[in-house]
């Protein structure tokens, strides 16, 4: 698979560092299974950082500040998307 089959920006200078950082990630994940130790990052770590990266985009889109209470929502099972 080529580098722009993964990414569509995959032309530009970028995109050579993102595929070798994508390529230790699951290089290390690998690894982590096979040897039986837990993987790092871990995925309640993983989580956390896309409810920030979510909120991010949300106070992006409507132009306000979100607050701590609704990257916590985004973490709470009951509220979590992945869970809908």
């Amino acid at each position: 698979m080529t580098a722009s089959a993964v990414r569509p920006d995959a032309g530009e200078p970028h995109a050579d560092s993102w595929v070798r950082v994508l390529g230790r990630q699951l290089d290390s994940f690998g690894t982590a299974m096979q040897e039986g130790r837990p993987v790092t990052p871990s995925a309640r770590d993983t989580l956390v950082n896309m409810a920030v990266i979510e909120t991010c985009y949300r106070s992006a889109a409507e132009q306000r500040p979100v607050g701590r209470g609704e990257i916590e929502a985004l973490l709470t099972p009951a509220t979590a998307p992945m869970h809908a």
